[in-house]
């Protein structure tokens, strides 16, 4: 493919292109009443500035560089600041549990970690006799003899001292994410300078057709796959983007759309299904103005995008995404839709069925799904035997269960290990979901593997009531009988336990546990 520095392609082309002074990055205050706003030519200085920074460390082609931050400019500037010298940015959540940071940071080896006071307090005793991270510099504090990570951001945008990117090749490595765990340890997933630009332009520009009068919101945070290449492909295609730090609330949500108006938004569905009873008469027109909306992550129930279709008028787009292929290879939009699926492939991308020795399925037949796309993973880091195993010439497989129908629309039944064996049935957690989240008390719900006391799997569900629903037995029992009715009897819950919301993973995602002896 030749040359390609993924630091360019997102800044520098902008700020040669004449649109220097365009505002790529919105960052909402604490309070979400007030934001920072930097220019491609003050992104392009801050970047260069920690590139020199990282460089004084002796950081250097494809030395890993940690970036265990809040969505901010400066996780930003530390994720370009790395790709610009060639080194490879490993995107950590600061939401995992002190062991599993402790995992990732063994596991990836950076030669320097970004990060705050709060983050390393956590880690620190956890990752005091490892031999990496030689350097650790905090963001909002001196340490050692490094100065604040912010302090070189912010003397950075009035320097005029220009590093050019490095001269990498569109198929060097660029940066690792690691899965979000929601099933197991999180694993590195490589990706090549030219994986973001492939997403980008056959998602972003080509399918939702938003381009660089358009201003994105990612509610999925930036140590997401989904959200990193949601706010970085603003800056593939000229646009701007919002970033935001704190707790994405519903009532925050509204808060920031109301002040930095977007035209496109991407969330979790469990987003769209919380926001649903706080939008009123003061931020709807707000709402409506947004041209976009896509939805990942997780599965869209059928009663959430009913719902935001028939109350204002609002198409959220869904399809099949993964840490492996960055972003969408499905499309369910406008264009081609199919209730209940998850669209049909993108132009340029591939998906097939197939069992575990990685033989086609014919339509209809459950298997797992195979992707490929020029933004696929070449390989999982420090795993050679889970890549050997799941990636095979460009295809990738994953631990996705699917089915193709007849016109080939992709519809989802669950993960591999999430499928629950009740009665000695197979039984997807999604479609009782589905079933629950239809019945007029219901506002959230999520169905898990539990076990009796003889330990046999049953299935358990989580059950949010909307505002003013008491959680009574009689509900349980309607609740059971409205699932009898409407599936086949062996897939009614054998519990239903009401909660006040639902856990979920550092990423957002509903999460699903299994429950020992509910």
């Amino acid at each position: 493919m030749g040359r390609l520095n993924l630091t360019e392609e997102l800044v520098d082309r902008w700020v040669k292109a004449g649109n220097a002074d365009k505002p790529c990055l919105f960052e909402v205050d604490k309070l979400a009443e007030s934001f920072t706003a930097v220019t491609y030519r003050e992104l392009c200085s801050i970047t260069c500035r920690v590139a020199d920074f990282l460089k004084d460390l002796g950081i250097s082609w494809f030395n890993r560089v940690g970036i265990l931050l809040p969505d901010s400019i400066a996780w930003v500037a530390s994720f370009l600041g790395s790709i610009r010298i060639g080194a490879v940015p490993v995107v950590i959540s600061p939401l995992n549990r002190p062991e599993v940071l402790a995992y990732i940071i063994k596991d990836s080896r950076p030669k320097a970690l970004l990060t705050d006071h709060e983050a390393y307090e956590r880690i620190r005793s956890e990752i005091r006799d490892f031999k990496y991270p030689k350097h650790v510099i905090l963001v909002d504090e001196s340490l050692s003899d490094h100065p604040p990570l912010n302090s070189i951001i912010s003397s950075s945008i009035k320097s005029e001292d220009y590093v050019p990117p490095a001269e990498t090749q569109a198929d060097d490595f660029a940066f690792i994410l690691y899965t979000s765990g929601s099933t197991s340890l999180p694993k590195g997933v490589i990706h090549l300078q030219h994986d973001l630009i492939e997403a980008a332009d056959s998602l972003f520009k080509s399918a939702l057709g938003l381009g660089s009068e358009d201003r994105f919101y990612s509610v999925s945070k930036l140590y997401f796959s989904f959200g990193m290449t949601n706010t970085l492909s603003a800056l593939r295609l000229g646009a701007s983007a919002i970033v935001d730090g704190e707790r994405s609330t519903p009532e925050r949500v509204l808060k920031i759309v109301s002040l930095l108006e977007p035209t496109a938004i991407f969330a979790a569905a469990t987003l769209y299904a919380r926001l649903l009873d706080k939008i009123d008469e003061r931020n709807l027109e707000k709402i409506r103005k947004i041209r976009v909306m896509v939805s990942g992550g997780e599965h869209l129930p059928a009663k959430v995008w009913e719902t935001w279709y028939r109350k204002f008028e609002k198409f959220i787009i869904d399809g099949i995404g993964s840490t492996e292929y960055l972003h969408k290879v499905t499309f369910n939009g406008p264009s081609s839709f199919k209730q209940g699926s998850l669209g049909k492939a993108l132009p340029g991308h591939r998906v097939m069925v197939v069992d575990e020795e990685w033989n086609e399925l014919p339509p209809n037949k459950v298997g797992r799904l195979a992707v490929e796309c020029d933004a696929c993973t070449p390989l999982y880091w420090h795993k050679a035997d889970v890549s050997k195993k799941n990636i095979r010439g460009g295809w990738v497989m994953l631990d996705d269960l699917c089915y193709l129908d007849d016109e080939g629309f992709l519809h989802h039944v669950g993960r591999a290990d999430e499928m629950i064996k009740q009665s000695g049935m197979w039984v997807s957690p999604f479609e009782i979901e589905d079933v629950l989240m239809s019945h007029p008390s219901v506002l959230e719900a999520l169905v898990v593997k539990a076990e009796d006391e003889y330990g046999l799997e049953r299935v358990k569900a989580l059950v949010v009531l909307k505002r003013g629903i008491a959680p009574t037995d009689d509900l349980v029992r309607e609740l059971k009988e409205y699932v009898k009715s409407r599936l086949e009897p062996y897939k009614r819950p054998e519990w239903i336990e009401f909660v006040d919301e639902l856990p979920s993973t550092v990423t957002g995602k509903r999460k699903r546990i299994v429950l020992r002896r509910a």
